[in-house]
């Protein structure tokens, strides 16, 4: 505690700490020119509530309060009625108006009348909760005083109207100032009357279907903090705050950690050594059925016997000429890899491997072309006696 003994505060010297109130200390003061003794009563500055810079009498008996200047009005001013906000925003306001609502409430009291007008901007945009005319003390958390029901209709909860209210009434009271931020009209219109007798019977119009793009967690926070009976709204206006500021987070997405996929191992042929590299998804995982066997085994034997013919046919025709060892060493070679070709092509059909035994054909085919062409030039060369 500070120790304010020696400080003038207006018209009064602090002489001596007396103790502690609801909102502050007091001290015992003596007016600088009259010397009469006075109890001064030092206020706590709240954040985000106005501050009293004093309070008197002056010479016509009228009291008054003395107050920070609020340069940039109220929140009224700055939004006019039927004015939409954006969510942001709107979590913008409604903490710091919670968190002064809510430090009243810690000194059992209730402001019951929280509304746009009653919220001040400071030189900087900081938000300030004023007017605590009509504050009333909470007696107990469940019982209350019935009172005069004071405050704004159109903020007004049901059991405030009742002439009870309740900490739970400024919640509501918030709540009704949050629904028109985010629709751009309160819950309930018509005259006083109207207005008073649907705060207590009907249920507040779905945010949803006035505005499409609201979320629905959104709804449900606002919807709840204006629920007709007090235990059923959130336990405390802090509550409320933080709660429609979490509804207001866009949703994170889930990310699902992918798991490294194994390397394919090379599959060993149990009759060959060498090791089968064929693409792991093109390669079957049963063999063919018995008559699509037989059929590619019959049209591989047909095929092999053409190759037979044509090498016989092409060897009657080389022993008639004379042929250089080049020659015969390239037609030698040509013919063990078109041997390997059809080997690898009936290997590769006989167990599915789609593009093995297809490479297979070509390469068959390839040789075989290039064996042509090497026959056709030679013939092609020689001249008829």
């Amino acid at each position: 505690m500070d120790d304010r003994v020696g400080q003038r505060f207006g018209d009064y010297r602090l002489t001596r700490f007396l103790g502690s109130g609801s909102f502050g200390v007091v001290y015992l003061g003596e007016h600088v020119h009259e010397h009469t003794p006075a109890a001064v009563k030092l206020l706590q500055a709240r954040l985000h509530v106005v501050r009293l810079l004093g309070f008197g009498i002056g010479k016509d008996d009228t009291p008054f309060l003395a107050m920070a200047y609020a340069p940039n009005g109220t929140l009224r001013q700055r939004h006019p009625r039927d004015t939409q906000l954006l969510l942001p925003l709107i979590v913008q306001y409604v903490k710091p108006i919670a968190s002064a609502i809510q430090a009243a409430h810690d000194k059992r009291l209730i402001h019951r009348d929280v509304k746009p007008e009653n919220i001040l901007l400071g030189p900087t945009n900081e938000v300030w909760l004023s007017d605590f005319g009509i504050v009333a003390l909470a007696h107990s958390t469940r019982s209350f005083e019935t009172e005069k029901p004071g405050g704004s209709i159109p903020y007004m909860a049901p059991e405030q109207l009742r002439g009870k209210p309740c900490p739970a009434s400024d919640q509501y009271a918030l709540g009704i100032m949050a629904y028109e931020w985010l629709c751009g009209v309160r819950p309930f219109s018509g005259t006083a009357t109207e207005v008073a007798m649907q705060h207590l019977i009907e249920p507040p119009p779905s945010l949803h279907v006035k505005v499409p793009t609201i979320a629905p967690e959104v709804e449900q926070v606002v919807l709840k903090a204006l629920a007709k009976k007090p235990e059923e709204r959130f336990s405390s206006v802090k509550a409320f705050a933080n709660a429609l500021e979490q509804a207001s987070q866009p949703e994170q997405p889930k990310f699902v950690k992918a798991q490294p996929s194994p390397l394919p191992q090379p599959q060993y042929n149990p009759v060959s050594s060498s090791p089968n590299l064929d693409i792991p998804y093109e390669r079957s995982s049963s063999p063919l059925p018995a008559q699509q066997l037989t059929d590619i085994t019959h049209h591989s034997q047909a095929l092999f016997q053409e190759v037979i013919v044509a090498l016989d046919s092409l060897r009657k025709k080389l022993s008639r000429i004379n042929l250089t060892f080049p020659v015969v060493a390239v037609v030698v070679v040509v013919a063990v890899l078109a041997g390997f070709a059809l080997f690898l092509f009936i290997h590769a059909a006989v167990y599915n491997r789609i593009i093995l035994s297809s490479l297979g054909l070509l390469l068959l085919l390839l040789l075989l072309i290039i064996l042509l062409v090497i026959v056709s030039l030679k013939f092609g060369g020689r001249k008829k006696v």
